[in-house]
């Protein structure tokens, strides 16, 4: 018993709730859980995917410990520490016409259709986009919002238009797609980790210890 209250306070037992974005885990973050389940392999992880707007609301909600989310969010009641920063890849359809070519610049597309990731999943991520584009003197006409990559890149292979995502989220071997990086604006998504403000929890604060490592 007294094994079982150590192992808890320090963070060696239990079960932490965390949400992900599928983009946020491979970019990086696959190491550092591991590593985290390597050094308190008694720790049930309860893994969940979701938006970063919904897992804000989990979190604040009590129904989740930690987020993976892709910034920037809505920080009300929350601590937010940034992880990465990736480029954001454009998703072309082969037959376009600057399809082969590494970068693209964003006024390219001005006359493009566009399919966009739903405002309501991760607004930070949409906003910028759509800032970038009127930087680069547009407003990008979408014709299709989705919530996942799989969709995404269905639609640009059947030339319903240009996507924009993660760089951990493209898919090389896609038939039909080619990708380029965006440049002038060049767009890059950070991606971070969200918990509870005031949360104490030993478990909470090892994970936060594991990525903070250097190892993730």
């Amino acid at each position: 018993a007294e094994a079982a209250v150590a192992d808890a306070r320090d963070g060696r037992a239990g079960t932490l709730r965390i949400g992900y974005e599928a983009a946020v885990l491979r970019d990086g973050m696959v190491e550092s859980i591991r590593s985290f389940r390597e050094s308190a392999p008694d720790v049930t992880l309860d893994f969940w995917e979701a938006g970063s707007a919904e897992q804000a609301g989990a979190i604040r909600a009590g129904q989740s410990d930690l987020g993976l989310l892709l910034m920037p969010v809505d920080g009300h009641g929350l601590e937010v520490r940034a992880l990465r920063e990736a480029a954001v890849m454009v998703a072309l359809p082969a037959t376009h016409p600057v399809a082969g070519r590494p970068t693209v610049v964003l006024a390219e597309l001005t006359d493009a259709d566009h399919i966009s990731w739903a405002r309501h999943s991760a607004p930070g991520v949409y906003d910028d986009f759509v800032k970038a584009c009127a930087t680069a003197g547009f407003i990008p006409r979408i014709v299709q919002h989705v919530t996942n990559v799989e969709s995404m890149l269905a639609l640009v292979a059947a030339g319903v238009g240009v996507g924009s995502m993660h760089a951990a989220r493209v898919q090389r071997d896609y038939p039909g797609v080619a990708y380029a990086e965006t440049v002038e604006p060049q767009i890059t998504i950070e991606t971070g980790v969200a918990w509870r403000k005031g949360d104490d929890s030993p478990l909470v604060r090892r994970f936060l210890e594991v990525l903070g490592d250097g190892r993730g």
